[in-house]
């Protein structure tokens, strides 16, 4: 075991930059859809799938900057899309945790599967079927869930 001594009766001064756990940071990113005005997150980390979240949030019309080397600022105020590219699913597996946002913002949610990594697949099946005891109309064709809303606001029945 490595030891060290210090010598000399002067303090220590220093910083150390830690980052932010990894993943939570693109669900985090996901979230702040929910809001109705842009969202300040602080130190993240610099991993794929917050990439692919950010061209995700750009793509349904949000808006996100970078600014410094851990911030994000998003805004949801501009989204106006309810359909995720199928060129998100086999990458990144964070394309079906959108649907609850666009259920809530649109009553529609169109996102394509989810890839898998070295882990394995990872099926989505329990949460489409809660999704169905909301009331949720859900299709599946071509590589896509289809998803319906009819009812009051979503995040709020869940809620309550």
């Amino acid at each position: 075991m490595a030891s060290y001594h210090i010598n000399g009766g002067t303090p220590l001064y220093g910083s150390v930059r830690l980052g932010g756990a990894k993943n939570a940071s693109y669900k985090i990113m996901i979230a702040s859809l929910l809001g109705s005005g842009e969202s300040r997150l602080l130190n993240f980390s610099k991993i794929s799938d917050v990439s692919a979240v950010g061209e995700i949030i750009t793509h349904l019309g949000g808006s996100i900057q970078t600014r410094g080397e851990r911030t994000l600022f998003i805004d949801p105020s501009s989204l106006s899309n309810d359909e995720i590219p199928e060129k998100f699913g086999p990458h990144s597996r964070s394309a079906p945790m959108f649907i609850p946002v666009l259920l809530h913002r649109f009553g529609t949610a169109v996102v394509p599967h989810p890839g898998g990594d070295k882990i394995g697949l990872r099926p989505i099946a329990t949460h489409l079927n809660a999704l169905k005891v909301f009331g949720v109309k859900i299709e599946e064709e071509n590589n896509f869930y289809s998803l319906e809303y009819q009812g009051h606001l979503l995040v709020q029945k869940i809620l309550n």
